[in-house]
Order: C-alpha cells, then structure tokens, then sequence
C-alpha cells in the first residue's frame, strides 16, 4: 500500500473574498477600456481592505501610495456615511 505524498495546501483566499477581488478587477478593467478613471475595493469581514486603481499621478506619472489610496477611501466613506444621516 503506498501514501500519498501529495502536499495538502489550503486555499489562502476565502471563496467570498476572492468573488469580491474579481468583481474590483472587472469594474476596473471596464474602467481601463473606456478610459475612465478607477479607484475601487472592499473592507472584508476581517477588516482587511482590498483597493484597485488606475489612477496616476498627471505630474510624476506615479501610482498612488496605498496610504493615500486608504486616506481617500476613509474620507470617502465618511462622505457617504454623513450623506446617510443627513435624510
């Protein structure tokens, strides 16, 4: 009788975590072919943020910093959390 040797190697990435990547990816590569511009993710159960962009600098043609990215997320959501307390 022989064993099998074969490593067993969890999957890293929970199925919903991963659907949400792909569908970031999706919008983005929309976003890409009609030439706009894109900055999109998610907050996973676990607090983890997930952020997309294709947004560069116009000056020094760099990619935005992931802390910028983050800082422009949170003011964003604070915008829209007020705009759910306003009604």
């Amino acid at each position: 009788m022989t064993m099998d040797n074969t490593p067993r190697i969890p999957d890293a990435i929970d199925a919903k975590r991963l659907a949400s990547m792909r569908q970031v990816a999706r919008m983005k590569e929309l976003a890409d072919r009609t030439g706009k511009m894109f900055i999109g993710g998610f907050t996973d159960d676990a607090g983890q943020m997930f952020i997309m962009t294709n947004i560069e600098d116009p000056i020094t043609r760099v990619r935005p910093t992931d802390e910028q990215l983050l800082h422009f997320l949170q003011g964003f959501q604070d915008g829209m959390n007020n705009l759910g307390g306003a009604r």
